[in-house]
């Protein structure tokens, strides 16, 4: 989130935005080209840590692996397009930087990863289930540790593309406002 939150302000600010802006390229093909190299990177990292904990830690991989590559795919999409977001509302580097840690503390903190979600008050438990690390994390549960299918995991995957899909498009109106 960061990286990518950091990405486009810098240009904005040394002025390549302006170079885009003259090129025929539509603001869903500026989001994609932002997040494309990124979304690669964070793929990579995800394997490297899924299998640094099997090899190292004996963290069990009981499920599917396509089941858990599309969860994962989604999840790291609408993280990496929320630094994007995240970059088209800040005017400076430090501002990007404020915003995409205010996004990921939550996140770490609400979604069930350190705390279960069950034991938080309901005035804090529903701002975990607008979060996408709460809803990759049932995916990740499931396919790892109790080898579930992907049809019992359709809630969660639908959850993250809808997620997907407004982080898309709320991006690519921001950018269709800078670009113009």
């Amino acid at each position: 989130t960061i990286a990518t939150a950091l990405g486009v302000v810098r240009e904005r600010q040394a002025g390549t935005m302006e170079q885009l802006a003259v090129m025929p390229f539509r603001p869903r093909d500026v989001f994609l080209g932002k997040i494309a190299p990124y979304l690669i990177i964070a793929c990579a990292d995800m394997v490297i840590v899924v299998v640094v904990g099997m090899l190292l830690f004996d963290v069990p991989f009981r499920g599917s692996v396509a089941t858990f590559s599309l969860g994962a795919l989604l999840f790291l999409f609408v993280t990496l397009g929320t630094g994007v977001l995240v970059s088209t509302v800040s005017q400076t580097q430090a501002q990007a930087m404020q915003l995409a840690v205010l996004t990921m503390v939550p996140q770490f903190l609400l979604s069930g990863l350190f705390f279960p979600l069950y034991s938080m008050p309901w005035s804090v438990r529903w701002i975990g289930y607008l979060l996408p690390l709460t809803w990759f994390i049932k995916v990740a549960r499931g396919v790892m540790v109790r080898a579930t299918p992907i049809d019992a995991l359709w809630t969660p995957l639908l959850v993250l593309a809808v997620m997907a899909a407004v982080v898309f498009t709320a991006s690519t109106l921001r950018f269709r406002r800078d670009l113009a």
